[in-house]
Order: C-alpha cells, then sequence, then structure tokens
C-alpha cells in the first residue's frame, strides 16, 4: 500500500518538487532613445544663435544606456548608476556668413551619475504594472564641433571640450511581466531576467558648468526605451 502511495505521488510530481524562487536582483539595465537639442542659442537675440544658423530646427537623436545597482529593496528600490550615450547633428558651415558646401557637425558624448528610485512595490505585490521612477544626478559632457571632418577651430583653439552639471528625470515604466507571466517566468529561469519594462521618461539637465563662461549643453527632452532587472 506505501509503495503504491508512493508511485501515486511521484507519478503526480508532488515529491521531488521545489517551489519556484525568483533569482537574486542585483542590476538594472536600460537602452534608450530620444530627441534631443542643447540650449546653446538661449543667450543669443532669437533665431541668431550658431546652433539655429547651422543647423536650423533639427534635433539630435541621442541614444544611452544605462546600468544601475539596486543596493536596497523594500518600499521600491533604490540604486545608484551610471549611464553614458551618443548624439549628433550636421549641417553647412557658413563663409561670409552664407551656406557652403562644407559640412560642419556638433557631437556630444553625456555621462551620467546618477542615484535612482523605483516604485515596484505596487507591480510586485500588487499585480498593478506601473512603476513611476526618479533619477538625480551629475553629468558631464564632453562636445566637439567639425568642419569638413576635422575638429573646428575658433580663435586659434580647438571647438571641443567638457561641461559639467546636473540633472533630475521623472518617468514611468510598465511591467511586461503582467502580459505574459508564463513567458517572464522562463525569461527568468534561462537568462536571470527578473523584469521587463517599457519605459518613457522626462529629462532635466542643467550644463553650464556651474555658472561658468562657455557652451549651454542644457536641455529638457523626452527619452524611451526598455529596461531589464537581473
Amino acid at each position: 500500500m506505501l509503495s503504491f502511495a508512493f508511485l501515486c505521488a511521484l507519478s503526480s510530481g508532488v515529491l521531488g518538487q521545489t517551489p519556484e524562487m525568483p533569482s537574486r536582483q542585483d542590476f538594472a539595465l536600460e537602452l534608450r532613445l530620444g530627441p534631443y537639442r542643447p540650449h546653446v542659442d538661449k543667450a543669443f537675440p532669437p533665431g541668431e544663435g550658431p546652433y539655429r544658423q547651422l543647423f536650423g530646427k533639427k534635433r539630435m537623436l541621442l541614444s544611452e544606456a544605462e546600468l544601475d545597482w539596486q543596493f536596497f529593496h523594500g518600499f521600491g528600490s533604490l540604486g545608484v548608476g551610471i549611464a553614458s550615450g551618443y548624439a549628433e547633428v550636421y549641417g553647412k558651415a557658413l563663409i561670409g556668413g552664407e551656406p557652403s558646401l562644407q559640412t560642419t557637425s556638433l557631437k556630444i558624448i553625456p555621462i551620467k551619475f546618477l542615484f535612482v528610485w523605483r516604485m515596484d512595490i505596487f507591480a510586485n505585490h500588487f499585480d498593478i504594472p506601473l512603476v513611476p521612477y526618479g533619477k538625480v544626478g551629475l553629468m558631464l559632457n564632453h562636445w566637439w564641433s567639425t568642419k569638413g571632418g576635422k575638429t573646428s577651430e575658433a580663435a586659434g583653439e580647438k571647438a571641443r571640450g567638457w561641461r559639467s552639471g546636473y540633472l533630475g528625470v521623472a518617468g514611468i515604466a510598465v511591467q511586461l511581466d503582467a502580459f505574459e507571466r508564463q513567458l517572464a517566468k522562463d525569461f527568468q529561469a534561462s537568462m536571470g531576467i527578473n523584469h521587463s519594462y517599457v519605459f518613457a521618461e522626462y529629462a532635466f539637465e542643467q550644463v553650464k558648468s556651474f555658472g561658468k563662461a562657455g557652451i549651454n549643453l542644457s536641455a529638457g527632452h523626452w527619452m524611451f526605451g526598455l529596461a531589464f532587472e537581473f
């Protein structure tokens, strides 16, 4: 009788079964894109700034990647992170105030050091897939301008440099686990990805080297992307 009961339990999967445990979550990776135009012309009369004259109303396409270390999980998660990206815009160089055949560009590499808070308690415990979040931090922007494929010069100096500042970000993410639970479990078991998101955020950046003379790379802009926690 005991042997029969044992075989029945074994065949039904009762014995040898272990509860599914979520994998450890320590990091978040974000990949994002968005339109970006720095406030280069803010100190100039309308329509007379160098950005407007060279590039018109064009916006750069800024692409960024961010990696966060999540050191606390409780009422949401807290983390610190670093992000970097690239943006460029092209136009026609001016000769005698008129557009020429020569190409000019402005290129920017932002580097951000961030403190991140994600209020994911509703998504993880109450099946509400919305995750609001905020970020604050410091940033460095490396910039340079080219003309005819070479770094531009102004008054005998190369048109390149670094600008520093600070930023704040507010965003909302949608946790994708809620739309396909089994796929999310398989993703976690096979790749260690705890949660996946799509998100939109607005970044407010003050990048003027805290009042020092030079190019103004401040901006306010939207970003959209994918995020993974693991």
